[in-house]
Formats: structure tokens, sequence, C-alpha cells
């Protein structure tokens, strides 16, 4: 064999391999920056507000840690695609979805009043119903009858974003919510 097409060839790949490892570090160090930017995590007194709405602060938790479990498997994977659907992370992330679709209709669920408070607040669930719905977050495929056995992987980074920003939205809603027990007045 030609000692340039063999020199060439190590290159390329040598350069694909290097390209890679650097896509890997790069993704696990945004999924290290996510995990670590939220706020470090205080003992929520929910015993002082009302039953529906100090169940739905323990679901908020909840919900953060099933998004959180598919930020940490993704952060151990080695490869540069996200797993396929049928592999151990697309189940949890199967799992945050169903936790967070839950989540919001429990949100949905609350009286009148409490859901006005929140909203007073500033809370607003609409990013996660959007979320919920976005193509290519959740679900891997636009056909819902797909037959394919491995369907495309989605985006690693849009997904990655997606689920912090998720988690952030969810422990801003539990701070914010276990501040109504603080308001006398309400």
């Amino acid at each position: 064999m030609d000692p340039w097409v063999l020199g060439t060839v190590a290159a390329v790949a040598t350069g694909v391999t290097v390209a890679r490892r650097r896509t890997v570090a790069r993704r696990r160090r945004a999924i290290d920056a996510a995990l670590i930017a939220l706020p470090a995590e205080r003992d929520l007194e929910a015993e002082q507000l009302s039953p529906p709405l100090a169940r739905l602060v323990d679901g908020a938790r909840m919900t953060r840690w099933a998004i959180e479990t598919p930020l940490r498997r993704l952060r151990a994977l080695t490869s540069l695609a996200l797993p396929r659907w049928a592999s151990r992370g697309g189940a949890a992330i199967s799992e945050a979805r169903r936790a967070l679709w839950e989540w919001l209709l429990s949100l949905r669920r609350l009286p009148p009043a409490e859901r006005a408070a929140l909203v007073g607040l500033g809370l607003d669930a609409r990013p996660l119903w959007a979320l919920v719905f976005a193509p290519g977050i959740f679900e891997r495929t636009d056909a819902v009858f797909d037959e394919a056995m491995f369907p495309a992987a989605p985006d690693a980074d849009r997904v990655l974003a997606a689920l912090a920003a998720a988690m952030v939205d969810l422990q801003r809603f539990e701070h914010a919510a276990v501040s109504l027990s603080a308001m006398p007045y309400r």
C-alpha cells in the first residue's frame, strides 16, 4: 500500500477521533454546568401550604429528579450520539416526559385561587408545556406509527439544553410556591 494513502487515512481517522472526543467532553462539561447551575438544595417547608399546593411542590421536586436522571445517564455515555429509543437513555427520557406531563396536569388541577396566586408570583407553565410538545426533545420521530427499529437520534445538545432549562423552571416553581407560605395575607 502506498505510504501517502496510509498516512492520509491515519491522519483523517485521528482527526475524526479527536473531534468526537472533544464533542463528548464539551457535552459533559455542559451537563456538569447545568447540574451545578441549580441553586443549592434547601429543605423546602411545604407544610404550611394547602394540601394540593404542597403535593404540587413535592411533585415538582420529583419531576426535577426524573429529568436529572437522563442528564446523568447521558453524561456517562462515551459515544457522540444520544442512545437509541430502546436503549437505557431513551427509557429515562421517556420517564422524564411522563413525570413532567403528570406534574403539568396536577398543576392544571389546582384550585383557581391557588393558580391565580402562582400566576401572581410570575410563574408560567407555558414553557414547560412547550417543552413537552417540542419536536425532537422527547419523541424520536414525527411519524407516530413509524415502524423503524431504531429511529433517528435527536440533536443531543438541544435535548440537554431543554432538559436543563426544565430543571431550572421546576426549581424556580418550588421556591416561589414555598414563598406563598411566608405571605400571611393571601
